[in-house]
């Protein structure tokens, strides 16, 4: 069985933000949040959040920008049904046909990126159009009009929520585990072993719905993997208590989770399975603090 993994909540999940504006204001009276217009641009505060939300473009697609305390993200949610970018795209943002590279990340109809460059804010602030683009091809444009404004009362949100010690910028998240060992010769009977399973899971996805409804709670799965080092099937053998963080713990582990499959007597690879336990927990600050880079924390092992 693997570590267990504590998922602290401290950089929420994009998805929250990175709706269609409509379904943001629907959402004022329940939530707790405010919105201020400003031209192509909502400004969203909340008792723990500060956030920039474009109009929903003709395409459906939204812009959006979070803060909880010092930790920002970027993202770009995109209508239900497009197609999905193949697992090793690229993207970055063009202002007014000048680009600002990224490290961006795919996940729930959403990219999102905690890689903001210095230069981002006065490029929104100054510009006149930002471009999404993916592989090089435009997948996006969005109009800046109001931005300066908007991002003024953004920043004010934040001085006015944040008031603790300055804390250090979040670095990007790191990449997920590395790929599995399949160069032959490999050794026989070797066992299963999880890839940097600290990896797996990064804090921006803990579902945004369970931090505003304040769910937590320890997830077990079992999952099956196959002979090329990765999850093919995953079972919920001890619940949380919350069918949203159970789904989203399996949804995560089947796309991240590597692992050095287990060898036969001839040292050919063949299929195991991994028991896993994620443990999603908030902070009790109303405002978090980066820990190890805003990656997840991982205990040492607990026997497997």
């Amino acid at each position: 069985m693997g570590p267990l993994l504590r998922i602290p909540a401290v950089a929420t999940a994009l998805a929250g933000i990175a709706v269609p504006a409509s379904a943001l204001a629907q959402e004022a009276g329940s939530s707790g949040r405010t919105f201020e217009t400003f031209g192509n641009w909502k400004a969203v505060t909340s008792k723990y959040e500060c956030g920039l939300v474009s109009q929903e473009t003709s395409d459906g697609y939204v812009f959006g920008v979070m803060a909880i305390g010092e930790v920002e993200a970027l993202s770009v949610a995109r209508p239900r049904g497009a197609s999905r970018p193949h697992p090793d795209f690229s993207a970055n943002l063009w202002f007014d046909g000048r680009p600002v590279a990224g490290q961006w990340s795919f996940a729930y109809d959403t990219f999102s990126t905690l890689d903001i460059p210095p230069v981002f804010a006065e490029a929104f602030k100054r510009g006149k159009a930002l471009e999404f683009r993916v592989d090089g091809e435009t997948l996006e444009s969005f109009s800046l009009t109001g931005s300066a404004k908007a991002y003024a009362a953004f920043a004010s949100c934040k001085d006015a929520i944040y008031k603790g010690p300055v804390v250090p910028p979040v670095a990007p998240p790191p990449l997920r585990a590395r790929a599995p060992d399949l160069a032959a010769p490999l050794p026989a009977n070797r066992a299963i072993a999880a890839i940097q399973p600290e990896r797996w899971v990064q804090t921006y996805d803990y579902p945004a719905r369970a931090l505003r409804e304040e769910l937590e709670g320890v997830v077990t799965v079992r999952m099956e993997v196959s002979t090329s080092g990765r999850a093919t099937g995953c079972t919920i053998i001890r619940s949380s208590g919350s069918n949203l963080l159970d789904e989203r713990t399996c949804v995560i582990l089947t796309r991240h989770a590597r692992f050095d499959p287990p060898t036969d007597t001839e040292g050919q690879p063949i299929e195991g399975s991994w028991t896993q336990s994620i443990n999603w927990q908030i902070p009790q600050s109303s405002i978090p603090t980066p820990i190890d880079n805003g990656t997840v924390i991982a205990p040492p092992p607990d026997g497997k």
